[in-house]
């Protein structure tokens, strides 16, 4: 009897512990030479299934796919201007259920945004419009509204950046444009049409002057500026987010004052600016330190052994927000190292700090982990990262070693690993537990690999994946 209650309570333990890993069916394989393929993207989903681009030899191709990972058909995009001139290729974006492709030209000192729209069987619209321009060469920076009902196209240039708002049907609002009194950070739109614009000012500037925030107005465009910064600390890294109320936050990291930030400095904490709608000099502010324990313990256990302050690459990937209101701040440990003139890239801990309203600190985690390889494109290092069920999770390939069947470490060299899945589930109150998938169907024992760093939200439970192969790639679908 008491073995009967035993195996029942082992078998119901196991229940719950697979019903909360989440679940993948896998697609057809593509043949297609890893190695080959550039930018691979997932860009939107309809009531037929999803659409997704990549780029083979400066080629850009558009698939269409099916709800059950099944390749409908598969198009050469080739942008042109209206006179019919080649284009260089932005990007394909899904706007209220519409496929446009958007290219660009740059000649005579004027940079020119075009716009085409796709069909969903592949076949193009004729028309081609001219959606923004600058009188000046620069970069192009695209960024919708979270419900599609906007859409902001910032050319950035060496004396002044043009931003110029349209709605979802493409129509423009109004154009703007602002001094470049530093480098664009990020471009935050939000619902109504309201628009943030936010700079990073030039290294030598004192770090009270770190960043300018433009806002400009959904209806007419004016503007208004905000100057951020410390006398104590500069900010650096930072990102924008907006709360379901409309308020808008400016977050990163931070290192000391005195840092310069051309030479990347160690950042020592976090700051958060969160800002009211209808008034952009209403603010909270928030500098804090990471605790002494997070910064010894990791430093501890990833020594400095060549003096690099390894927290100074840290990179800020990511700001989830939480139903309470609090932030999840992830970054994550880069490095790009030259071998003998190969060029390997590492992606390594995962850095995770959870921010209250207020700004102050709930604590700061690492994930540890090891990886890197000498593609930079299409890669199956990073992670994915996600609030699902009210548990932060966290999912990455294993490259330092072999899991046994009761989950602990089976030491292995960098060589034989079987890059196995592993899901970290992070709590509120900064506990993790990191578990081993073995029903993914990857890993070197398949001959295939997940990239969780190019998952695409369909919704809160549901994402598209991607897998690679040596000769082929495949879609699938991860469900929690």
């Amino acid at each position: 009897m008491k073995l009967l209650i035993v195996y029942i309570l082992l078998l119901l333990y196991s229940t719950t512990v697979i019903s909360q890993e989440p679940r993948f069916s896998w697609g057809e394989k593509i043949k297609r030479n890893f190695g080959q393929l550039e930018n691979m993207k997932i860009v939107g989903v309809d009531e037929d299934g999803f659409f997704t681009t990549y780029q083979v030899n400066k080629q850009i191709t558009l698939e269409h796919y099916s709800p059950q990972n099944r390749r409908f058909w598969t198009t050469a995009l080739l942008p042109k201007t209206p006179d019919g001139h080649d284009a260089a290729f932005e990007s394909v974006k899904m706007i209220n259920e519409n496929l446009f492709m958007f290219s660009s030209t740059a000649s005579e000192g004027i940079t020119r945004v075009y716009v085409q729209k796709i069909h969903h069987n592949g076949n193009y619209e004729p028309t081609i419009a001219v959606l923004a321009q600058s009188p000046e060469e620069g970069n192009i920076l695209l960024a919708t509204s979270a419900n599609d009902a906007a859409l902001a196209i910032l050319i950035t240039g060496p004396e002044n950046h043009s931003l110029t708002l349209l709605t979802n049907e493409l129509s423009r609002r109004w154009r703007r444009s602002v001094p470049a009194k530093g480098d664009v950070e990020d471009l935050l739109v939000q619902n109504d049409g309201t628009t943030y614009l936010l700079l990073q000012a030039p290294a030598a500037a004192p770090a009270t002057t770190a960043y300018h925030l433009y806002k400009f107005e959904r209806q007419t465009g004016n503007s208004s500026e905000l100057v951020l910064g410390n006398i104590n600390y500069r900010p650096l890294r930072a990102k924008l987010a907006a709360t379901p109320d409309g308020h808008v936050l400016v977050t990163g990291f931070m290192s000391p004052s005195n840092s310069v930030a051309s030479q990347n400095p160690e950042p020592v904490g976090t700051f958060l600016y969160r800002l009211e709608k209808h008034n952009l000099q209403s603010m909270l502010t928030s500098y804090t330190p990471f605790t002494k324990s997070f910064t010894t313990e990791y430093k501890r256990f990833k020594p400095d052994f060549d003096n690099s302050q390894r927290l100074r690459n840290l990179h800020l990937d990511k700001v989830i927000q939480d139903k309470d209101g609090s932030l999840y701040l992830l970054g994550e440990v880069c490095i790009t190292e030259n071998r003998a003139g190969t060029l390997v890239y590492h992606n390594n801990d995962i850095i995770i700090t959870r921010l209250q309203q207020d700004g102050s600190m709930a604590f700061t985690i690492s994930i540890n982990k090891l990886q890197s390889g000498i593609n930079k494109q299409n890669t199956i290092r990073s992670y994915f990262s996600a609030i699902v069920d009210d548990t932060l999770r966290l999912l990455y390939l294993n490259f330092e070693y072999n899991f046994k069947p009761d989950a602990h470490i089976a030491l292995s060299g960098h060589t034989s690993t079987l890059k196995t899945p592993v899901i970290v589930n992070v709590h509120a109150n900064g506990t993790y537990k990191a578990t081993p998938l073995y029903r993914t169907l990857t890993g070197r024992d398949y001959g295939f690999y997940l990239r969780p760093g190019s998952a695409f939200k369909v919704t809160d439970k549901k994402y598209i994946v991607i897998g690679m192969g040596p000769e082929f790639y495949r879609y699938g679908q991860m469900s929690f």
